[in-house]
C-alpha cells in the first residue's frame, strides 16, 4: 500500500538533527570523558536508540538488521534512517510467516493509518485473502522476492560476536569522523578496539545511567530512584513485582528505554493492580503486568519481554505531541482504550514520586517535581 510506505518513509528514526542533538547531549553531561569515552556512550546510544525503533524480534534478528541498516544507510559523515528502511531490512531477514503479530504491531506503532488496512496489509503479503477495498488501495505494492525466505539459520556465538564488533565499529567511526575536530583521534580508538572485545565491555561510570533521547519529557525520562524505597512500597502492597525476576527486569527495561521506572510501575499499577500475591494466577500475570498485546492471557512470555514492549510502545507514542497536551493523556490514545487510562496511571505515578522520590546526581534522596 502506498500510503503506508509513504507513512513509513516520513518517520524518521536517525538524521542529521537527531545527531548533533546525541552529540551536544553527551558533550554536555561529560566534558570530563575523553574522546574515544564519548564515542562509546554515543555508539551506546545510537545502538539504543535503532534497537527501540525495531519490531520486536530476537535479539538475533535485531542484530542481523542493525548491522545491514548501519552498512547501507550510514556513510563516514551522514546517517538518514527511517522506519521504511527497517521494514524492509525486517522483511529480507525475519520471514513473514514467522513474524506477523509482531510486524502488524509495529506497524500500528509506525503510522496513524487504520489497523484494518494494516492487517489487509500484512495478509496480502501473506497472500491471504483481503477487501476488494484493500486491493484496490494495495495496487502498487512492489513484488517481494525474499517472502519465500526460510528462517535464517541460527549464528555461532563467535559470528554473532564479530557482528556486535562490527556494529561498534561502524559507530565509533561514524563519531569520530563525523566530528571534523576529533579525526585524528580515529586511529587511536581503531587501535584499540582490536585490542577489546566492546559487545562485552562494561559501562563507563555515568554512561550506565544515560539513556537514548526520545520525546517524553525529561521527568518521564530515566531517573535513577531509592529502590530499596521502592521494594518496601511494592513490598507493603503485597505486590509480587517486589520479588525477582519482576523488580529488576522491568528497572532495567526502564533504563535501557530511557523511560522513568516508576512510570513503568504506575503502568502495572493501573492495569493489574501491581499484581497482588493473593491473586490465584499471579505468577502468570507477572509476566505480562502491562498487558501488552491486548492482555496477559493473550500474551505471556516473561516480564523482561512485556516490559520492553511496554517501554517500547511508550516512548513510540510520546512522539509528535501537541504542546500544553499532557504527556501520559497522549500515550493514552494507542496504549488503552479506556480514555480515562491516563488519569489512573498519573495519579499513580505522582503517588509513587511522593512515596519513593528519586536519586539526585551525588546520591541524594529527593521528592521529585511533577511531570510537566
Amino acid at each position: 500500500m502506498k500510503r503506508i510506505s509513504e507513512a513509513l518513509e516520513k518517520k524518521e528514526i536517525m538524521n542529521a538533527a537527531i545527531i548533533q542533538h546525541v552529540k551536544q547531549y553527551i558533550h554536555k553531561k561529560y566534558p570530563q570523558y575523553s574522546s574515544q569515552q564519548r564515542a562509546r556512550v554515543f555508539a551506546k546510544a545510537l545502538q539504543q536508540m535503532i534497537e527501540q525503533s525495531l519490531p520486536d524480534y530476537d535479539e538475533e534478528a535485531k542484530m542481523l538488521i542493525r548491522s545491514r541498516l548501519l552498512q547501507r544507510h550510514m556513510s563516514a559523515t551522514s546517517f538518514q534512517l527511517n522506519a521504511l528502511h527497517i521494514f524492509e531490512a525486517s522483511l529480507e531477514v525475519v520471514p513473514l510467516t514467522d513474524s506477523k503479530l509482531v510486524l502488524l504491531q509495529w506497524l500500528k506503532e509506525k503510522t496513524d493509518i487504520q489497523d484494518e488496512h494494516l492487517e489487509s496489509f500484512v495478509k496480502e503479503l501473506l497472500g491471504e485473502p483481503f477487501t476488494e477495498e484493500a486491493a484496490a488501495a494495495s495496487e502498487e505494492l512492489p513484488a517481494l522476492p525474499f517472502s519465500e525466505k526460510k528462517r535464517p539459520k541460527k549464528l555461532h556465538p563467535k559470528m554473532l560476536a564479530s557482528i556486535c564488533s562490527v556494529i561498534a565499529g561502524l559507530l565509533l567511526a561514524f563519531y569520530l569522523f563525523s566530528s571534523p575536530f576529533l579525526k585524528e583521534e580515529a586511529a587511536d580508538v581503531s587501535h584499540q578496539l582490536k585490542r577489546e572485545e566492546l559487545a562485552a565491555e562494561q559501562p563507563l561510570g555515568e554512561a550506565a545511567a544515560i539513556g537514548p533521547p526520545n520525546a517524553l519529557p525529561a521527568t518521564l525520562q530515566f531517573q535513577l530512584i531509592d529502590e530499596k524505597m521502592l521494594h518496601e512500597w511494592l513490598t507493603g502492597r503485597d505486590s509480587l513485582l517486589a520479588d525477582e525476576p519482576y523488580f529488576s527486569a522491568i528497572l532495567q527495561t526502564a533504563q535501557e528505554f530511557n523511560v522513568h521506572p516508576l512510570l513503568l510501575f504506575a503502568i502495572t499499577g493501573q492495569e493489574q493492580g501491581f499484581v497482588p500475591r493473593t491473586h490465584e494466577r499471579a505468577e502468570t500475570i507477572a509476566n505480562n503486568p502491562f498487558n501488552v498485546f491486548h492482555s496477559w492471557e493473550d500474551f505471556n512470555t516473561d516480564v523482561k519481554e512485556s516490559s520492553e514492549i511496554a517501554a517500547r510502545t511508550v516512548v513510540n507514542l510520546s512522539e509528535n505531541r501537541p504542546a500544553g497536551f499532557d504527556p501520559i493523556q497522549w500515550i493514552n490514545r494507542k496504549y488503552a482504550e479506556d480514555e480515562n487510562w491516563w488519569r489512573g496511571v498519573r495519579a499513580l505515578f505522582e503517588q509513587l514520586r511522593d512515596d519513593v522520590g528519586q536519586i539526585e546526581q551525588g546520591g541524594k534522596r529527593e521528592a521529585a517535581d511533577k511531570a510537566s
